[in-house]
Protein backbone atom coordinates (compact mmCIF):
# COMPACT_ATOMS: atom_id res chain seq x y z
CA UNK A 1 0.00 0.00 0.00
CA UNK A 2 2.80 2.25 0.11
CA UNK A 3 3.43 2.67 -3.45
CA UNK A 4 -0.73 2.72 -4.22
CA UNK A 5 -0.30 5.72 -6.42
CA UNK A 6 2.26 4.89 -9.04
CA UNK A 7 1.58 4.53 -12.89
CA UNK A 8 3.82 2.27 -14.83
CA UNK A 9 4.07 3.79 -18.39
CA UNK A 10 5.72 2.46 -21.33
CA UNK A 11 8.45 4.83 -23.11
CA UNK A 12 8.62 3.07 -26.31
CA UNK A 13 11.30 5.13 -28.32
CA UNK A 14 13.34 3.84 -25.55
CA UNK A 15 13.24 0.05 -26.35
CA UNK A 16 15.15 -1.38 -29.46
CA UNK A 17 15.48 -5.06 -30.61
CA UNK A 18 17.20 -7.05 -33.41
CA UNK A 19 14.47 -9.05 -35.36
CA UNK A 20 16.20 -11.98 -37.53
CA UNK A 21 14.10 -12.43 -40.70
CA UNK A 22 14.09 -14.32 -43.71
CA UNK A 23 13.08 -13.10 -46.90
CA UNK A 24 12.83 -15.34 -50.12
CA UNK A 25 16.11 -17.06 -49.27
CA UNK A 26 18.25 -14.14 -47.80
CA UNK A 27 18.16 -13.48 -44.67
CA UNK A 28 18.57 -10.47 -42.98
CA UNK A 29 18.67 -8.60 -38.94
CA UNK A 30 16.29 -5.73 -38.64
CA UNK A 31 17.59 -3.45 -36.38
CA UNK A 32 13.95 -1.74 -34.87
CA UNK A 33 11.95 -0.46 -31.89
CA UNK A 34 10.07 -2.80 -29.42
CA UNK A 35 7.06 -1.70 -31.06
CA UNK A 36 8.00 -2.32 -34.36
CA UNK A 37 9.17 -5.66 -33.39
CA UNK A 38 6.03 -6.62 -32.16
CA UNK A 39 3.97 -6.04 -35.49
CA UNK A 40 6.61 -7.90 -37.38
CA UNK A 41 6.08 -10.39 -34.86
CA UNK A 42 2.18 -10.51 -35.97
CA UNK A 43 3.38 -11.03 -39.61
CA UNK A 44 5.69 -13.79 -38.99
CA UNK A 45 2.76 -16.82 -40.71
CA UNK A 46 2.54 -14.46 -44.43
CA UNK A 47 -0.89 -13.62 -42.93
CA UNK A 48 -2.94 -10.18 -44.62
CA UNK A 49 -4.29 -8.23 -42.03
CA UNK A 50 -6.45 -4.66 -42.26
CA UNK A 51 -5.29 -1.53 -39.82
CA UNK A 52 -8.50 -2.19 -37.57
CA UNK A 53 -7.94 -5.90 -37.23
CA UNK A 54 -3.83 -4.76 -36.07
CA UNK A 55 -5.34 -1.99 -34.31
CA UNK A 56 -7.25 -5.08 -32.13
CA UNK A 57 -4.72 -7.27 -32.34
CA UNK A 58 -2.28 -5.41 -30.77
CA UNK A 59 -4.03 -3.03 -28.67
CA UNK A 60 -2.77 -0.26 -29.87
CA UNK A 61 -4.35 3.32 -30.93
CA UNK A 62 -4.87 5.17 -33.91
CA UNK A 63 -1.66 7.41 -32.73
CA UNK A 64 0.59 4.77 -31.96
CA UNK A 65 -0.23 2.37 -35.01
CA UNK A 66 -0.32 4.73 -37.90
CA UNK A 67 3.38 6.14 -37.75
CA UNK A 68 4.61 2.33 -36.77
CA UNK A 69 3.12 1.14 -39.72
CA UNK A 70 4.49 4.16 -41.54
CA UNK A 71 7.82 3.21 -40.67
CA UNK A 72 7.74 -0.45 -41.60
CA UNK A 73 5.15 -0.24 -45.27
CA UNK A 74 6.44 3.30 -46.87
CA UNK A 75 10.05 3.70 -45.54
CA UNK A 76 13.16 3.01 -47.29
CA UNK A 77 12.30 -0.46 -46.17
CA UNK A 78 10.00 -1.57 -47.41
CA UNK A 79 9.10 -4.92 -45.02
CA UNK A 80 5.44 -4.57 -45.29
CA UNK A 81 3.57 -3.88 -48.64
CA UNK A 82 0.24 -2.20 -48.20
CA UNK A 83 -2.54 -1.72 -50.10
CA UNK A 84 -3.23 0.45 -51.62
CA UNK A 85 0.26 1.08 -51.99
CA UNK A 86 0.48 4.90 -51.49
CA UNK A 87 2.49 6.73 -48.72
CA UNK A 88 -0.86 7.51 -46.17
CA UNK A 89 -1.67 5.39 -43.98
CA UNK A 90 -5.08 4.72 -43.36
CA UNK A 91 -7.96 2.70 -41.56
CA UNK A 92 -9.03 1.11 -44.46
CA UNK A 93 -5.33 -0.28 -45.73
CA UNK A 94 -4.79 -3.92 -45.39
CA UNK A 95 -1.10 -4.87 -44.77
CA UNK A 96 1.13 -8.38 -45.79
CA UNK A 97 4.65 -9.14 -45.18
CA UNK A 98 6.58 -8.17 -48.09
CA UNK A 99 7.79 -11.94 -49.78
CA UNK A 100 9.59 -9.88 -52.31
CA UNK A 101 11.47 -7.41 -50.04
CA UNK A 102 15.65 -7.30 -50.91
CA UNK A 103 18.36 -5.40 -49.71
CA UNK A 104 22.02 -5.20 -50.27
CA UNK A 105 22.76 -4.57 -46.69
CA UNK A 106 22.43 -7.81 -44.54
CA UNK A 107 21.82 -5.06 -41.49
CA UNK A 108 19.35 -2.85 -41.94
CA UNK A 109 17.90 0.09 -39.61
CA UNK A 110 14.59 0.91 -40.37
CA UNK A 111 14.08 4.47 -38.40
CA UNK A 112 10.37 5.22 -36.58
CA UNK A 113 9.21 8.74 -36.24
CA UNK A 114 8.76 9.67 -32.89
CA UNK A 115 5.84 8.95 -30.75
CA UNK A 116 7.18 11.96 -27.84
CA UNK A 117 4.22 14.11 -27.45
CA UNK A 118 7.37 16.92 -26.32
CA UNK A 119 8.13 17.31 -30.16
CA UNK A 120 5.07 18.17 -31.35
CA UNK A 121 4.55 22.05 -32.69
CA UNK A 122 2.65 23.92 -30.31
CA UNK A 123 4.78 22.61 -27.45
CA UNK A 124 8.26 23.84 -29.08
CA UNK A 125 6.39 27.26 -30.23
CA UNK A 126 5.47 27.41 -25.99
CA UNK A 127 8.98 26.38 -25.06
CA UNK A 128 10.59 29.53 -27.53
CA UNK A 129 8.15 32.18 -26.34
CA UNK A 130 9.28 31.45 -23.08
CA UNK A 131 12.70 31.31 -24.26
CA UNK A 132 12.11 34.76 -25.86
CA UNK A 133 11.01 35.99 -22.75
CA UNK A 134 13.85 35.19 -20.84
CA UNK A 135 15.97 36.51 -22.83
CA UNK A 136 14.31 39.96 -22.72
CA UNK A 137 14.48 39.86 -18.99
CA UNK A 138 18.16 39.42 -18.74
CA UNK A 139 18.91 41.87 -21.55
CA UNK A 140 16.76 44.66 -19.74
CA UNK A 141 18.24 43.60 -15.98
CA UNK A 142 21.81 44.15 -17.43
CA UNK A 143 21.05 47.45 -19.99
CA UNK A 144 17.69 48.62 -17.32
CA UNK A 145 16.92 51.16 -20.73
CA UNK A 146 16.95 50.13 -24.49
CA UNK A 147 15.56 51.22 -27.76
CA UNK A 148 13.15 48.57 -28.82
CA UNK A 149 15.04 48.10 -32.37
CA UNK A 150 18.36 46.96 -30.48
CA UNK A 151 16.53 44.60 -27.68
CA UNK A 152 15.34 42.90 -30.58
CA UNK A 153 18.97 42.70 -32.21
CA UNK A 154 20.12 41.88 -28.87
CA UNK A 155 17.25 38.77 -28.26
CA UNK A 156 18.34 37.40 -32.05
CA UNK A 157 21.86 37.50 -30.87
CA UNK A 158 21.38 35.62 -27.73
CA UNK A 159 18.91 33.03 -29.02
CA UNK A 160 20.90 31.94 -32.04
CA UNK A 161 19.74 28.35 -31.66
CA UNK A 162 16.61 28.98 -33.47
CA UNK A 163 14.83 32.05 -35.85
CA UNK A 164 12.52 33.85 -33.31
CA UNK A 165 10.18 36.43 -35.63
CA UNK A 166 10.49 39.73 -34.70
CA UNK A 167 6.98 41.06 -34.39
Amino acid sequence: AKHQKRKLSWVHSLGNATVKSIFGKKSYDLQVTTLQAVVLNTFNDGKTFDFNELKKILNLNDITLKPLMHSLSCGKYKVITKTPANNKINSTDSFTANAKFSSNMRKIRIPMASLDPSHNKNRVEEDRSWAIEAAIVRIMKARKTLKHQELIAEVLSQLSFFRPQPR
